[in-house]
């Protein structure tokens, strides 16, 4: 399980992390507080990224994910 702050999200979505924050208090992407911190699971923002079939929505490539193979 991996977990991926706001700047992450923005970062691979090239959006403003102000919009992935908000995405998380409209409660419409589900997040977790650390301590302090905001943390998406991974497979939340996937489910979530599905749901929404936006053009961005394509996988996003975070730093440390293998990378999808071309061709199958």
């Amino acid at each position: 399980m991996r977990f991926l702050s706001p700047n992450d999200i923005a970062d691979a979505l090239t959006l403003s992390p102000k919009t992935v924050r908000r995405w998380i208090s409209d409660e419409a992407l589900p997040a977790h507080r650390i301590g302090r911190l905001l943390r998406v699971r991974e497979s939340d923002l996937q489910a979530f990224l599905d749901q929404r079939q936006t053009p961005s929505a394509t996988t996003p490539q975070f730093r440390g994910s293998p990378s999808p193979s071309i061709g199958g």
